[in-house]
């Protein structure tokens, strides 16, 4: 029961209640004490209050499903530059077709393509003996057996090793010098077998007979038919500067005895080692997949949250995100094709990696420049939410309006409590004016009462006496 019809239903005693029943202090107390607890809102009032903490409890339940939807664009547009400025299309493999060989690595950018690398002789850095190996026919050389840049291609490393296994060719023999000619400062061997040119060697026996030389060093050699030629040096082989081998006192062949020239270092392999270098799909595939999968839960979340009796059912705002990401990602959809299913209906996508594969192994570049050209993926997001936050984009104006609504709502509120607290005032003052007069009335109705059973009890004394003189005794007499 409200305030109005609580007082309304106050009724004064009747005059007639008898003594026991009548306790008008204890009904006014009892009374006051429930219009106490009665609230004072008309109806339209109460009507008006249910409808305003309806539209708050409303708009609480939207501003907490856009905040949810900040979350998860922030998390979509991370993935969107994880995928532009990351690593993911930048990973490039290299695979050798003989790995107890060669090995290596293609660091990104690397040009892809097949290389066939020969190894002619591999570098001891004992001795200073050059690594000599071709790269698709053309010869290089270098101080290590690891090589950056191999073969002037940009990123590729190779790893020339040495062949230790049992099918590994044998060292060539000890080759005997026959003679030399200081002219022209050849030395003449029985054999060339083995020794080509570049190779860095060392003689075993007496090298007092071969003027120039001593038998600690090592010569570069140029291998010339049956005649090799000395040099110090790998720049000397390069410049044609041999070791003076002639004197004053001898010319034309020389006949020698005990001096052997022996191939120092260890066998290179002698077939050719393809290696191939390629891009990376792996790491691309997992970044597209993570970003398509962060594109569908926003999608998702926004078709869910959009349905009748949901938090964003009447929200423009979020159909609007959906529309312009549905506007940033049509030309990733277009160009993936088959990889990326989607559903109209509800903005749905989904990624079918098998494809994305197939895609990537025809036209890597084709895919790598939706993702991370000046026009990629991150940068179209960019372009069409802005920065999405609380305080900024069409998410933060929006959660303004509604924390500007809020307020509005929450002062209504306070006036509706505000007007009913008056009339409550007002009524229980009311209330208190009709209890006085009706505690004055009932302590008038009780006296009457009271006056008029006094005066019946006294009528019916005097009759008895009247009646019967005799038995009046001074107990029968009472006085008012």
């Amino acid at each position: 029961m409200d305030l109005l019809s609580a007082i309304q239903a106050l009724q004064p005693p009747s005059v007639n209640a008898s003594r026991s029943s009548f306790e008008p202090g204890r009904l006014i107390e009892s009374q006051l004490a429930a219009l106490k607890q009665a609230d004072a809102f008309t109806e339209s009032e109460r009507t008006a209050r249910s409808s305003l903490l309806a539209a708050q409890a409303a708009r609480q339940d939207e501003a907490a499903a856009l905040k949810a939807l900040i979350a998860k664009l922030n998390s979509l547009r991370r993935h969107a530059q994880a995928i532009q400025g990351g690593a993911g299309f930048l990973g490039f493999t290299f695979l050798s077709s003989d790995a107890t060989a060669v090995t290596g690595n293609a660091a990104a950018g690397t040009r892809v393509g097949a290389y066939e690398v020969a190894i002619k002789q591999l570098a001891d850095t004992t001795t200073g003996r050059p690594a000599i190996f071709t790269v698709n026919g053309e010869e290089f050389t270098s101080d290590s057996n690891t090589i950056a840049d191999a073969g002037g291609i940009a990123g590729l490393t190779l790893n020339l090793l040495e062949v230790t296994s049992a099918t590994a060719p044998p060292p060539p023999p000890l080759l005997d010098v026959q003679s030399f000619n200081a002219s022209n400062e050849h030395l003449r061997l029985a054999e060339t077998s083995g020794l080509q040119t570049g190779d860095l060697v060392q003689f075993s026996g007496d090298l007092r007979q071969i003027a120039g030389t001593d038998d600690t060093s090592s010569y570069f050699i140029k291998v010339e038919g049956a005649d090799i030629v000395l040099f110090k040096t790998l720049a000397d082989l390069q410049l044609n500067n041999p070791v003076d081998i002639g004197n004053g006192n001898r010319r034309g062949f020389q006949s020698v005895s005990g001096i052997t020239v022996q191939e120092q270092l260890p066998s290179a392999p002698q077939d050719a080692v393809m290696v191939t270098v390629g891009r990376s799909k792996e790491e691309a595939v997992a970044e597209v997949k993570q970003f398509f999968e962060t594109l569908a839960d926003v999608f998702n979340f926004i078709d869910v949250a959009s349905t009748d009796g949901e938090a964003l059912h009447r929200d423009e705002t979020s159909a609007e995100i959906a529309r312009k990401l549905r506007s940033a990602v049509g030309s990733a959809l277009s160009t993936l094709g088959d990889a990326v299913q989607t559903n109209s209906a509800n903005n749905q996508v989904t990624l079918d990696t098998g494809r994305l594969n197939s895609l990537l192994d025809a036209n890597f570049d084709t895919v790598e420049a939706v993702f991370r050209n000046g026009n990629g993926i991150a940068n179209r997001i960019e372009q069409a939410l802005g920065q999405v936050s609380e305080l900024t984009g069409p998410i933060g104006a929006r959660l303004r309006s509604i924390r500007v609504q809020q307020t509005d709502t929450e002062q209504e509120l306070s006036d509706l409590v505000k007007r009913s607290e008056e009339r409550r005032e007002e009524l229980l003052s009311a209330f208190a004016s009709i209890a006085s007069t009706l505690i004055a009335s009932n302590r008038q109705s009780h006296f009457v009462s009271r006056l008029a059973q006094d005066v019946q009890s006294h009528k019916a004394g005097t009759n008895r006496i009247h009646a019967n003189p005799a038995t009046v005794t001074a107990k029968s007499v009472r006085t008012h």
